[in-house]
């Protein structure tokens, strides 16, 4: 949701979609996001991110606006990429989430950062960036969100819950 979800609508723009490749449009999509950001008539609109209510395991999140909310069952990520942490050593179990507050200071710094696969105590004491594990993710929402790659949206009640499933292995022959 929120910058993410901006990102995905860029990278399925027919200019991206027929023009590049996979990684080529992963890495076009980066530069096209960079460049918004950049843009003073454009940076707004990514900074102010997207009201939504969230709930992580029934707690409530103190952010209203999130500039960024990312969500994985996965446990690792291409490229070394790997923006989660969970806060006092918590166990690994469930979702990961990383929910960044809208106007987030040091955004630049801590994209690098966590694009590197690193969270560095700075980070982890900003309450601007929150990550951890859940097994329920509930939202209250009217923006479009991302699931899978596919943009959707969140439907008449606004109110929808992710679940955390069963443990799955994939087999690589």
């Amino acid at each position: 949701m929120g910058a993410f979800g901006r990102g995905i609508e860029i990278a399925h723009q027919p200019a991206v979609l027929k023009r590049y490749a996979h990684d080529m449009a992963v890495v076009a999509t980066l530069l096209m996001t960079v460049m918004q950001l950049l843009l003073p008539s454009k940076r707004d609109g990514w900074l102010a991110g997207a009201p939504a209510s969230l709930t992580y395991d029934g707690t409530p999140s103190v952010v209203q606006n999130h500039f960024m909310l990312l969500c994985t069952a996965l446990n690792t990520l291409p490229y070394g990429v790997w923006p989660f942490w969970r806060a006092g050593g918590a166990g690994g179990d469930g979702m990961h989430y990383l929910d960044v507050a809208a106007y987030p200071p040091s955004l630049m710094r801590a994209v690098w950062t966590l694009l590197r696969g690193k969270a560095p105590d700075w980070l982890r004491r900003t309450q601007a960036y929150q990550s951890g594990s859940v097994q329920e993710l509930g939202m209250q929402t009217t923006e479009n969100f991302v699931l899978d790659g596919e943009i959707l949206e969140p439907g008449e009640n606004k109110d929808f819950t992710i679940l955390s499933g069963p443990v799955v292995s994939f087999l690589y022959a």
